[in-house]
């Protein structure tokens, strides 16, 4: 019994034809020898005319001679093809906008050989990324807002507070009567509060804007000593010590920015500490990381409330927790910017918790 074969044009032909993606297949000279289903609705949706995308046209003299919008690309488009017809290349991509009287989309054209012998037809489909591009503008959006949101509270929202503080502690100290002392007291007290919050709040947006950064080798025992060095105030309010045995080369793969995950980490534990305690920083070797513990005796922090510690606006139960976890976030961030890990473990103890991160090692 004969059986009738199928050419491979024809195969190539009932491969692409119902796939979704706009196929079109270019000879060597840039005809177009044959368009799948999805590449004929294509051209109906951007009503575009019939001898500019159908078989038989020279695609490339198209690209050459288009103009108007999204045209920018088209000659781009049209090196790039004839390099994989001429063996240039193996393969070209290009993402373009294509939009429609009443739709904004974008492409990605990929152009590939359909046989080896130079010059050589090419399968040229163009994949619709709408969505994905749709969905990066938006990021891009709510990015360049939280970056606006960083700068008020930075800027316009911290100077009048300032200003409303800087009143107040002279009033303060004009004022004899104690009742009205103790309200400016209070007003002083709030002031500062609410310009610790701004100030963490305006860095929380800022390292939430950050999809990446530039690390360095840097020696943490340094970096530290530093934001020891910087706490002395709050230490001293508090008659409380920091015991840190810096022993050198605790260098890492990390930002400047690390500093600050470290500054927040101490701070909080100071914060929360009881007055004339100690609290201990040590860096260990931990594998290709180096594992960083603050230790301290304040309230510790329940099991079920360990995991969301770090979460924004989470914070401990307890009557001294009086801050809006914005601190703990940072830090959180900034660690996972870094690919790090945080936690929190019991102080063994028996009183306070010891709070870790992991930063990668320097080569």
């Amino acid at each position: 019994m004969n059986h009738e074969t199928t050419s491979k044009p024809d195969l190539k032909k009932n491969i692409i034809k119902d796939l979704p993606d706009n196929f079109v297949v270019i000879d060597t000279d840039g005809t177009i020898l044959y368009v799948n289903d999805s590449w004929k609705d294509f051209a109906r949706d951007n009503e575009l005319p019939p001898e500019h995308c159908s078989e038989g046209t020279n695609y490339l003299k198209v690209c050459d001679e288009a103009t108007g919008e999204n045209s920018d690309e088209a000659p781009v488009a049209a090196e790039g093809i004839r390099d994989v017809i001429h063996g240039k290349r193996e393969y070209f991509e290009l993402e373009y906008p294509c939009h429609a009287p009443n739709k904004r989309r974008w492409f990605i054209m990929k152009v590939i050989p359909l046989e080896d012998e130079k010059p050589r037809p090419v399968l040229a489909y163009h994949l619709n990324i709408t969505k994905r591009k749709l969905s990066e503008i938006e990021l891009e959006r709510l990015s360049e807002t939280r970056e606006m949101f960083a700068d008020v509270l930075r800027h316009d929202l911290k100077n009048p507070v300032g200003i409303a503080k800087g009143f107040a502690e002279v009033l303060y100290k004009k004022e004899t009567d104690p009742k009205k002392l103790e309200i400016i007291e209070k007003i002083i007290n709030n002031n500062n509060r609410a310009i610790e919050l701004i100030e963490k709040a305006g860095d929380l947006a800022r390292i939430e804007c950050m999809d990446h950064i530039e690390y360095e080798r840097l020696d943490l025992g340094y970096i530290l000593e530093n934001v020891i060095n910087s706490l002395q105030d709050k230490l001293t309010d508090k008659n409380m010590d920091i015991v840190f045995v810096n022993q050198g080369g605790y260098y890492a793969h990390v930002n400047s920015i690390i500093e600050q995950a470290f500054s927040n980490l101490i701070s909080n534990s100071i914060k929360y500490s009881p007055e004339n305690s100690e609290i201990i920083v040590d860096v260990v070797d931990y594998n290709d990381h180096w594992k960083v513990w603050v230790i301290d005796k304040g309230p510790g922090i329940p099991d079920d409330e360990k995991e969301p510690l770090f979460d924004r606006f989470k914070r401990g139960s307890g009557e001294k927790s009086m801050g809006k976890g914005i601190g703990l976030s940072i830090v959180k961030n900034v660690v996972e910017l870094h690919g790090g890990d945080i936690g929190v473990e019991d102080n063994p103890d028996g009183k306070g918790s010891m709070f870790w991160i992991t930063v990668k090692k320097a080569n």
